[in-house]
């Protein structure tokens, strides 16, 4: 469903302030008819509200993805993480073991700057962003500072958005570097 918006605020503010001068010009008696075009635009702005809790885009179901999986990194538990993942993409379910037995990674850990692009009649999806916080890597005794960006393909599957491809990228240049690369940031 495609709805007008992906932030309800600015309509809500729109309806709200326009409800105010009506009801202020009500308030003057002007006439009753203010009244209720301000209470009118009151209630258009909780139905907004409301409605844009009711709907959710493709975009945000993926954006909910990725910080479920963000989570379910920091918290350590890899079978969460795997759900996440393409169960056609053995590789890539190894190198997410692989790289949740090496580092155990901290609550701080947050994700910024998401975006998502749809792709294939919302059946694909890119999303980009950085994850940044603190991580120990066990074989290193090694405990830091992690600035990550990454570029993730998602694919609808039975329902589920799944992570088909990872692109792990050096967070100053954008250039594509190994997914379990030490970086130099």
């Amino acid at each position: 469903m495609i709805w007008f918006a992906e932030n309800p605020w600015p309509t809500v503010v729109v309806c709200v302030v326009l409800g105010s001068i009506f009801l202020g010009m009500g308030l003057q008696g002007k006439t009753k008819r203010n009244w209720g075009i301000g209470l009118v635009l009151f209630l258009a702005a909780g139905l907004v509200y409301y409605i844009e809790s009711v709907i959710v885009t493709p975009s945000e179901e993926v954006e909910k993805a990725v910080y479920d999986t963000v989570q379910a990194c920091i918290e350590g538990d890899v079978d969460t993480v795997l759900e996440h993942v393409s169960v056609n993409n053995l590789l890539l379910r190894g190198i997410v073991r692989t790289g949740l037995a090496l580092v155990d990674i901290q609550d701080d850990m947050h994700v910024t700057d998401l975006s998502v692009t749809m792709l294939a009649n919302d059946t694909r999806a890119k999303s980009h962003f950085r994850v940044n916080g603190t991580v120990n890597v066990n074989s290193l005794n090694h405990h830091g500072h992690a600035t990550t960006r990454w570029n993730v393909t998602w694919q609808k599957e039975g329902g589920k958005w799944k992570i088909i491809e990872v692109d792990r990228l050096n967070p100053l240049t954008g250039e594509s570097m190994g997914i379990l690369k030490q970086s130099e940031t």
